[in-house]
């Protein structure tokens, strides 16, 4: 009988509520205060407005019940846990009678009773709170039981995570920082590395290789994102298995743990190099992060160079605990680091493995996407939309990507960026059901030959552009312009009218070329078109490009074209100037730019030819580059500037400044 109730003491229990109890009383007052009496306020709220619903206890309203049981967790774990990291109280719970596993077990017990009595008291209140308030119908008592096997779970979780980290450090402080830093690291680390890997592994796709799934590797972010996020039943059983195996863990390593660690940084002695390089890389990371804003590799080396060497001195000060480290021997543990990490940097530069190179074969490619844009992959494969299996395009894509692969087109200047689509992504699904993604940012197309095939196809444009969702019935089309015109917004109603405008969209779009298709700042707007969805309009959107021309004489025939966008009847004036010695690059505004030029004195052209002028408005682009920059002043003093390149110039404006 008494080996059975030896893992239970009554003093120690006593003990912890005395000293410790008002742990679990805080934490049951800051429930209260973040759920039940937030949930009274909102049903209470005459002005919180008819379209606010609750449909889960852990949405926005309600947020900071996630940062409570967080913190209070970590902070159970150190506080039951702070006699192991005080020299004096940990040689004198140590000198009792007690086994360690007896020691800690009952101090496991205290943080779970005073942990889980709050969490389940506060259930009890949101249970009578939800059936009393008409507001609260869309959350069920099924609603609330998940809420407290949430929360109860995730505390139990916190606290023995911290009691395993504390059992590794000597110092109430660091344990807590580090559980914080542990549990995020899968999401910190791994976000690093894919940045970094980006800036020297050729068409790397950093966001599709960290992104939204390593966000769930966190159980903090996991936790955050419950308001919008539904967490399956596995990750509760997980994490609970997890809180249970952090017990386990502790024991072990409170076995082995020896009593004069206490005030050590780390308390094993395997475990500080870990901790040493690990500090190092991650901060070499930072380090090389921070300096690439500055576009140079000299910069990003020297970034790796001043992270890591500031890394590797902190954690030598915190695990030697003076300053004093400026010895032969620190000197050659950061130079084998550094061999360690010039050997790694080599096989990325070099390729080794093949990565940059690597197409699959066409026999090997079940079905491919190619866009611009790596979120629509995971959209793709949830869905599993946006992929074609048409063996023309797929071979198309290839090609393409083959060419890419092999020419390596340089990286295009900040105002091509913005005037140029210039990200490219490229996805296969093979046979064996794995993925191959790519992605290539800011580069020139200039000059690439498969392009044109890949872009101006039917499958490509059905993705990008909604093409065959214009079969639909459709029930408006709302003219979306850049620029305000008189009339305000154009919006088509009418049955015969919209089925001429559907019919002609369908023909603007399966017709525009890469160069229509590439230049963002060549639009007029964005037409957006309704289709009906039960009783509600569901609208998707498609571009209106200054190469529609079929659409420009319909709504010039029809009467509308004043009313749609800008035209020669809304501007006062256009004035140009051109930019000597230099073509505007895009790193500032066009406004700026424009305005900067004249008061220096610069030859300013006003365009009074009608002709001319609207010839000047369907050639200018909002963004990008060009030797002449162009103020347009609208109706109502409203102004309005942009760049027109060389090329596209009208004769008219380029002959009046030879």
């Amino acid at each position: 009988m008494k080996s059975k109730m030896s893992y239970f003491n009554l003093g120690i229990q006593k003990q912890n509520i005395k000293q410790h109890g008002w742990i679990s009383l805080v934490y049951f007052i800051a429930l209260l205060f973040a759920l039940p009496l937030r949930m009274v306020l909102l049903a209470e709220d005459e002005y919180r407005g008819s379209d606010l619903t609750i449909e889960n206890l852990f949405a926005s309203p309600f947020a900071p019940q996630t940062l409570i049981v967080i913190g209070i967790s970590i902070v159970t774990g150190i506080v039951l846990f702070r006699y192991l990291q005080v020299p004096v109280s940990a040689d004198m719970m140590h000198s009792f009678p007690i086994k360690r596993g007896q020691l800690l077990w009952n101090q496991i017990t205290s943080g779970t009773v005073m942990l889980l009595i709050p969490v389940w008291l506060t259930g009890i209140v949101v249970f009578l709170i939800e059936s009393a308030y008409p507001f609260f119908e869309l959350i069920s008592a099924g609603d609330v039981w998940i809420w407290i096997a949430i929360v109860s779970t995730m505390s139990l979780f916190f606290f023995l995570f911290t009691v395993f980290i504390g059992m590794m450090t000597g110092i109430s402080l660091a344990s807590g920082i580090l559980t914080v830093i542990v549990l995020m690291l899968p999401v910190g680390l791994i976000s690093l590395i894919n940045v970094n890997l980006s800036m020297y592994v050729y068409g790397f796709p950093s966001s599709y290789a960290g992104g939204a799934p390593i966000a769930n590797w966190s159980p903090i972010v996991m936790l955050s994102q419950l308001s919008h996020q539904e967490i399956d039943p596995w990750q509760i059983v997980i994490y609970f298995v997890l809180a249970i195996l952090s017990g386990l863990a502790a024991w072990m390593l409170y076995r082995f743990r020896h009593i004069e660690t206490a005030t050590q940084a780390i308390t094993f002695k395997p475990l500080r190099p870990v901790f040493k390089y690990g500090v190092t890389f991650c901060a070499m990371l930072v380090g090389g992060l921070y300096f690439d804003q500055y576009e140079s590799m000299n910069w990003v080396i020297f970034g790796y160079i001043f992270g890591s060497l500031i890394g590797y001195l902190v954690a030598e000060i915190i695990l030697q605990k003076t300053w004093r480290v400026f010895q032969v021997k620190t000197l050659f543990g950061y130079a084998g680091y550094g061999i360690v990490i010039l050997l790694v940097g080599i096989v990325i530069r070099f390729d080794v493995i093949g990565f940059e190179s690597n197409v699959p074969s066409v026999e090997d490619v079940d079905s491919v996407y190619f866009g611009h844009n790596i979120y629509q992959i995971r959209e793709a494969q949830m869905h599993d939309q946006s992929y074609s299996k048409n063996e023309n395009y797929i071979e198309n894509v290839r090609a393409f990507h083959k060419e890419i692969t092999t020419e390596k087109p340089k990286e295009i200047s900040v105002g091509h960026r913005r005037l140029y689509n210039s990200n490219y992504v490229f996805g296969y699904k093979l046979e064996n059901g794995s993925m191959v993604v790519r992605e290539y940012r800011n580069i020139s197309m200039d000059g690439m030959e498969e392009m044109s095939a890949v872009m101006e196809s039917k499958s490509y444009k059905n993705q990008e552009y909604n093409l065959e969702d214009l079969d639909q019935d459709i029930t408006s089309v709302h003219f979306l312009s850049h620029h305000p015109v008189h009339n305000g917004r154009l919006t088509i109603n009418d049955t015969e009218e919209i089925k001429e405008l559907q019919e002609i969209i369908k023909y603007e779009i399966s017709t525009m070329e890469v160069e229509d298709m590439r230049n963002r700042g060549m639009e007029w707007g964005t037409l957006q078109v309704g289709t009906e969805d039960g009783e509600h309009e569901k609208t998707f959107e498609v571009p209106w490009n200054k190469s529609f021309e079929e659409l420009d004489i319909w709504l010039k025939n029809n009467g509308y074209l004043d009313q749609a966008r800008i035209t020669t009847e809304n501007v006062n004036s256009i004035e140009v100037i051109r930019l000597s010695g230099g073509a505007y690059s895009g790193m500032r505004s066009p406004h700026q730019v424009f305005t900067e030029r004249k008061d220096q004195g610069n030859e300013v052209m006003e365009v009074e030819d009608e002709a001319v002028m609207e010839e000047t408005l369907k050639r200018y682009s909002e963004s990008g580059t060009g030797e002449y920059i162009i103020r347009i002043v609208l109706e109502g003093d409203q102004e309005a500037y942009g760049v027109v390149p060389k090329d596209r110039v009208p004769d008219e404006i380029r002959s009046s400044f030879e």
